[in-house]
């Protein structure tokens, strides 16, 4: 399952993890009402969404004063997720962790061919 790991020192939140609704939103703002809260006066009331949908999990900055930036570039545009991004929002970071399937390679098989005719015995 798809998570966020939170950095956000001097808060209880620090170092917990979110999970992501692949189907679904995780607003994220300073009030409650927000499925995640950051206390902080660098946050808007509802600064941002996440939401999972058929193309991966997108952010969307919903018009914060401050800004929501993604790898250090703030974000003027819904952007597409990927494993490894770090999401700002005032002093809290969003660490995106993907589940990601990776495809295990097959065992090596030793095939024995069993042939269902008769061989015929040389003289």
């Amino acid at each position: 399952m798809a998570k966020l790991g939170i950095k956000f020192p001097g808060s209880e939140l620090d170092g917990r993890e979110i999970p992501l609704n692949p189907g679904g939103e995780l607003r994220i703002g300073r009030i409650a009402g927000n499925d995640l809260v950051l206390l902080d006066k660098m946050v808007s009331r509802t600064h941002a969404v996440i939401a999972g949908g058929p193309q991966g999990y997108v952010l969307t900055d919903l018009g914060s004063s401050v800004g929501t930036f993604i790898n250090g570039t703030k974000v003027s545009l819904p952007v597409v997720l990927a494993e490894g991004d770090e999401i700002k929002i005032g002093e809290a970071v969003l660490c995106v962790r993907l589940e990601v399937s990776v495809p295990i390679p097959p065992k090596a098989v030793e095939v024995v061919a069993v042939a269902d005719f008769a061989v015929p015995e040389v003289m």
